[in-house]
């Protein structure tokens, strides 16, 4: 994973803050009020009974209460994580290596519920959030394989908690095919700072789109931000996709899959440097 350098817009400059009144660069502390702990321990909704694990190993797409709150984790075949979380008016993106220190970021609900389809995309490090105690900016998932392949134990300080191997009835298949269209995220990281995300994927895998401020309609894009990248099939699972892309000057890697609770469609992005290096999504289509 790797970074370019960071264009100096305005705009930009706003972006990096979205994801919480606290700026994850470091900025001025904000107003938000949210109490949320981070801790919710419901159990799963989805109702799934888990996937048929033939290989016996951590590759591929996992899901359940991961302390934070309902999971859905996509483990690459080269063990690389991606894992995202959600709590109650938050949500976790945590992205790294098993047995290596992976990356937190915290996002939240919208400020506007107006324009607020998806949570904020740019996610805050844990450290500098203030208005509830967000734990560490980095965890270890100490991961193990049980129950015939089928539960994956979790230990240290990542916490304890087991998660069930995914089928199609948990988290649902998908490929280029299916998401080929427009799709889009609705956003706020203040009463008055509305985002859209917009995104186009075409059939060949190919992706552009922007984002940029907007109230009511959904805007060109021409004074906004690009985002260019491009989508491919998993070399080991048919439920998520891979996504590499360049949004914001930094080239990114991450995972695209349908959400468990809704038919919109989870992007959860990284890159490799920087505090506002997380970009995660929550799109519909159009």
């Amino acid at each position: 994973m790797k970074v370019r350098t960071l264009l100096p817009l305005l705009l930009i400059a706003s972006l990096t803050a979205c994801s919480s009144s606290d700026d994850s660069d470091g900025g001025t502390t904000g107003t938000d009020t949210g109490t949320d702990t981070g801790t919710d321990t419901g159990t799963d909704t989805g109702n799934g009974t888990g996937g048929d694990n033939v290989d016996g190993g951590t590759s591929g797409v996992w899901f359940g209460n991961n302390g934070f709150g309902e999971a859905v984790v996509v483990i690459e075949p080269d063990n690389d994580i991606y894992s995202y979380s959600a709590g109650s008016g938050n949500y976790e993106a945590a992205f790294g290596s098993v047995g290596d220190a992976a990356s937190r970021f915290i996002h939240r609900d919208s400020d506007n519920p107006a324009h607020g389809d998806s949570f904020t995309l740019v996610g805050d490090v844990p450290s500098a959030i203030t208005t509830f105690d967000a734990g560490a900016d980095s965890v270890t998932y100490n991961l193990a394989v049980t129950n015939d392949g089928q539960q994956l134990d979790n230990t240290g300080d990542a916490g304890s908690f087991s998660l069930t191997f995914a089928g199609s009835d948990d988290v649902s298949a998908i490929s280029v095919a299916d998401i080929a269209g427009t799709w889009v995220a609705l956003t706020s990281f203040s009463e008055d700072d509305n985002l859209v995300l917009s995104m186009t994927i075409s059939a060949d895998g190919t992706v552009s789109g922007f984002t940029d401020y907007a109230s009511g309609s959904i805007p060109d894009g021409v004074d906004g931000i690009p985002l260019t990248g491009s989508v491919e099939a998993a070399a080991d699972s048919s439920l998520y996709l891979a996504i590499d892309y360049n949004w914001n000057d930094f080239d990114r890697e991450g995972v695209l899959f349908f959400n468990r609770t809704s038919s919109q469609l989870v992007l959860n992005g990284f890159g490799a440097e920087g505090d506002a290096n997380n970009f995660t999504a929550l799109l519909t289509r159009q």
